[in-house]
């Protein structure tokens, strides 16, 4: 794989999606992927993965010193800027704060045990209709509803799960 001819000379995101694309296109139309093909650009992920953020903190204060906060710096058409995410704070180190969380979540408690029991309840009994869906059986309540089987929101996709 010619990692140079991807993405080592300036280009947009958009052109190294494509060319990417285009290059992963011909190499399935010879014959070259292949699980060596798959474990060398999951090492590259990690590489890059590693390495961008071993230097984080030395090119956000290079583009700090190097350029006011007014200007981008852009270097082969990459544009760079620095931000703070802001501080989070911690409203629980507060004593009077504490207390009244520690009230409310106390009064939920005993008043959502029995909600989050029934949901609890309801949840199995609907990932049972579920799994008896293709069985074309039913799963009844103790009140011998039909429980229907839940909407799909999104399909399982196959995976590849890898360590080295």
């Amino acid at each position: 794989m010619n990692f140079d001819k991807i993405v080592l000379r300036p280009a947009s995101k958009k052109e190294i999606i494509n060319n990417t694309i285009d290059h992963i296109r011909d190499l399935r139309e010879t014959g070259e992927i292949d699980l060596q093909l798959f474990a060398k650009l999951k090492r590259a992920e990690q590489f890059v993965k590693t390495a961008l953020a071993e230097i984080k903190e030395d090119v956000f204060n290079m583009v700090e010193d190097q350029f006011s906060n007014k200007e981008d710096a852009i270097v082969d058409g990459v544009k760079f800027s620095t931000y703070n995410t802001g501080d989070r704070i911690d409203l629980m180190s507060d004593d009077e704060y504490a207390r009244i969380s520690a009230e409310i979540i106390n009064r939920e408690h005993k008043y959502l045990r029995k909600l989050r029991q029934e949901l609890q309840h309801r949840e199995e009994l609907l990932k049972d209709a579920h799994r008896m869906r293709d069985k074309k059986q039913n799963v009844l309540t103790d009140n011998g509803e039909i429980v229907k089987p839940p909407a799909i929101k999104t399909y399982g996709k196959n995976a590849i799960r890898v360590s080295y």
